[in-house]
């Protein structure tokens, strides 16, 4: 792992994140064989009501004040489980083409997001549009 996706971890770390790093993503070949499409820096994933730096071993504190407060920057929601998709860059920031793939874009969220399947197209399309999205439904899609 390059320095900025360690620091980028950290930061997310301590904003109550869980995060998976350099997480490959496959596409079918022909002949039932699989490639690597590309790779994301940076799966994040936030639990609703999540804290951030929080020590271990003291009991005594109340949930309000062993919980540090996240950073407004990352507008988590409280309500809600959050997912960050990010590429990570030093210098010059680019999207590489696999980020930007919405078919690379659509497996992530279906292997990470748990939405329904009908808000599959509209997140993907408002995620390549504006960075983010945000389902309608909060129906989850039911595991077989």
């Amino acid at each position: 792992m390059d320095n900025a996706v360690a620091l980028v971890q950290a930061y997310l770390h301590l904003n109550g994140y869980f995060t998976v790093t350099e997480y490959p993503v496959l596409e079918t070949m022909e002949g039932s064989s699989h490639r690597m499409a590309t790779d994301i820096d940076v799966l994040a994933f936030r639990l609703p009501k999540a804290g951030g730096l929080i020590t271990a071993g003291d009991r005594r504190r109340s949930e309000s004040s062993s919980r540090s407060p996240v950073d407004p920057d990352l507008d988590a929601p409280e309500d809600r489980a959050d997912l960050i998709i990010a590429e990570v860059k030093e210098g010059r920031a680019e999207l590489n083409r696999g980020a930007t793939n919405p078919d690379v874009l659509a497996a992530v969220l279906l292997r990470f997001g748990r939405m329904a399947v009908e808000d599959l197209e509209s997140s993907v399309e408002s995620r390549r549009r504006s960075g983010a999205a945000r389902p309608s439904s909060t129906r989850l899609t039911p595991r077989r």
